[in-house]
Formats: structure tokens, sequence, C-alpha cells
């Protein structure tokens, strides 16, 4: 599966044109909790010439906080990752979401079945099957 995101250019000399260049730390993750005013860095983020790279980067790498592409980040960013990678015009794909569902055949495949309320196939009530018997084998 190929996340659009990931398959992006990646040019790092960005960095060194950002209006934040020389500032990185008024934009840290520790800094900005010190800090509950950031209209200052988000001016600065407004009107740099490179927002757009960031916000890529932004979305590509998921910073647990700090202030980025004009965003104050924090744990709970999901809503505003979305947001960035709106305005940045590319897709937008939940960590949850990137991952590989398990084929038919398999108990993850048999719980999918169960959560989505899906008729559950003939591998996957096999695989549970046998899933059952280990478990009552290993008690």
């Amino acid at each position: 599966m190929s996340d659009p995101v990931f398959s992006l250019p990646r040019p790092e000399n960005w960095k060194t044109r950002g209006a934040c260049v020389g500032q990185w730390q008024e934009f840290d993750a520790e800094e900005s909790k010190r800090s509950k005013d950031h209209r200052t860095q988000l001016r600065l983020c407004a009107t740099c010439p490179v927002l757009q790279e960031c916000r890529i980067d932004t979305v590509r790498t998921r910073p647990n906080g700090g202030i980025r592409a004009g965003e104050v980040l924090g744990v709970r960013s999901e809503r505003k990752f979305q947001r960035i990678a709106e305005a940045a015009g590319i897709d937008y794909v939940p960590p949850a979401a990137q991952s590989e569902l398990q084929p038919c055949g398999t108990y993850a495949a048999y719980q999918r079945h169960m959560r989505r309320k899906e008729k559950v196939c003939d591998e996957c009530r096999r695989a549970m099957v046998q899933k059952s018997q280990s478990r009552r084998r290993a008690s």
C-alpha cells in the first residue's frame, strides 16, 4: 500500500529558508509548553516562504509538540494534522488507517468481521476455531 504523503519528494534544504531559522528554540515543544502566548511564532509562520514544505513535513513526521506549520501542536493533534494536510493539498491518512489489514484466514480478520458486523467467511471461522483450540490446550 503506497501512502501519498510519504511518496512526495523530500528536499531538506527548505529548512534553511524558513522564517524561523535561528529561532527554533522558540518553536520547540518544551518552550511552547512554557509559553501560553504563541502569537509571535504564529505570525512568523504566516509569513514563512516555505510554509507549504513545512506543512508536508509536519504531516509526514507528526511531531508530538511545538509550533509547526502555523499550528500549536500537542499530544492530541489529529485534527490539526488533518487541517495542515488539507492546507498543503495532500491526502491525510491517520496512523491507524495506514496499517495493513490482515488477510482472511487469520484470527485478526475474524475479529474485523465481527467488529464490522459482517458475515464471517469460512477461512476466518477456521482461524477462530484453531485459536480457541490452542488456547484450551495451553490452559
